[in-house]
């Protein structure tokens, strides 16, 4: 697929910890691809927002209605689904609500008590992309930020059907800190991945048979 490269606004982002900025340099293009796993607000801290206003589309999968509903307003482009991303289908997930932001309530977080807690269905990100051929197939990358749950969304990647050029995978628990990668970056490696950079909040892994891709990490000296 032939694409238009555009220019970086590098006075533009949307990113908590600048990971658009990463991803921009990695596809400098006016079209493409992305699954987002763990939304929360559609815009404000959100890797996958500068995208939509270049003229992407994607999939994303956001477990408490509230952030759908405003993220279906803002982005009426993209495809959302209601679901915790996870290892299972149709199983319940309770999570602790703080702020709107939720955490599976089985991890350990010391920092504040939550406001509430919610239950919602669970899906294999496997099952969730059967209905989405097209983004399945043409994912130029895919964030997962779910507060502890990575292991578990990985866990329900089937990486036969869905391998996008880049995963921006949040790494690291806050509270009490701790670095999580080692549960699940050995699955990406067996997949086909190496880690291209990293910051202190999300990793960036790279499919080893994408050139492209590697011609972009070489020319903005990425790789760490």
């Amino acid at each position: 697929m032939m694409r238009t490269e555009v220019e970086i606004d590098w006075s533009n982002g949307y990113s908590q910890l600048g990971e658009d900025y990463f991803l921009r340099m990695m596809f400098p293009y006016a079209n493409g691809h992305y699954v987002e796993v763990g939304v929360n607000e559609p815009r404000r801290n959100n890797s996958s927002f500068i995208f939509y206003e270049l003229g992407w589309s994607g999939l994303l999968v956001e477990p408490l209605t509230a952030w759908v509903v405003a993220g279906m307003k803002a982005r009426p482009r993209d495809l959302f689904v209601a679901a915790a991303a996870s290892d299972r289908d149709d199983e319940l997930l309770t999570l602790n609500v703080f702020a709107n932001n939720g955490a599976p309530s089985s991890l350990r977080n010391d920092w504040i008590a939550p406001e509430r807690k919610v239950s919602v269905s669970t899906k294999r990100l496997s099952t969730i992309l059967r209905d989405h051929e097209d983004i399945r197939a043409n994912c130029d990358f895919c964030t997962i930020d779910v507060e502890g749950w990575e292991r578990q969304v990985i866990s329900g990647i089937d990486f036969a059907t869905f391998m996008p050029s880049v995963f921006c995978i949040e790494a690291v628990r806050w509270n009490p800190f701790a670095r999580l990668h080692r549960e699940w970056e050995p699955m990406l490696i067996a997949a086909g991945y190496r880690l291209i950079c990293s910051n202190i909040q999300n990793r960036f892994y790279g499919r080893i048979d994408d050139e492209q891709l590697w011609k972009q990490v070489q020319m903005w000296d990425l790789a760490e």
